[in-house]
């Protein structure tokens, strides 16, 4: 049997991507098919680590953390959605997991539109562990302005 990190991930992958060394927490088999985890903002990879454990037996789970968050160091300017975006785009292209079908995108927090919006050059759609668009069918992530309590 595999013995697992103190951090509860079998181990982890770190690929730079525009110069930012991007962290990502994997747990379960090497052959099997992946999923690749997206947190909302404020969250890391750790956000990920019970739903891991649910699925690592039939799946491999990666769990990225985008620039400024969880273990990848933040950009000298900080990303907006779109950056966030571009950003996961290019890991998922440095990582090969960005061609043909390519892993489950999972992401978190209310549809998490970063996630949605890179499968736009994906095949698959992500599935969504937060609520939907919000009432009356609005997408969360078109809100023009910055979110609540941040100034701006």
């Amino acid at each position: 049997m595999r013995r697992r990190a103190s951090s509860g991930w079998d181990g982890r992958e770190v690929t730079a991507v525009a110069g930012i060394p991007m962290y990502a927490a994997v747990l379960g088999p090497a052959s099997a098919p992946e999923v690749v985890c997206v947190h909302g903002l404020g969250c890391s990879h750790r956000h990920f680590l019970p739903l891991a454990r649910h699925l690592a037996p039939a799946s491999r789970v990666v769990a990225v953390d985008l620039p400024g968050f969880g273990r990848t160091p933040g950009p000298r300017e900080p990303l907006d959605i779109r950056g966030l975006s571009l950003t996961l785009a290019g890991w998922l292209r440095a990582t090969a997991r960005g061609g043909g079908p390519g892993p489950a995108l999972l992401g978190a927090r209310r549809g998490d539109p970063r996630g949605r919006r890179v499968t736009g050059h994906r095949s698959r759609g992500p599935a969504e562990s937060g609520p939907g668009p919000g009432p009356a069918g609005r997408d969360p992530g078109r809100h023009a302005g910055p979110p609540a309590g941040r100034g701006g």
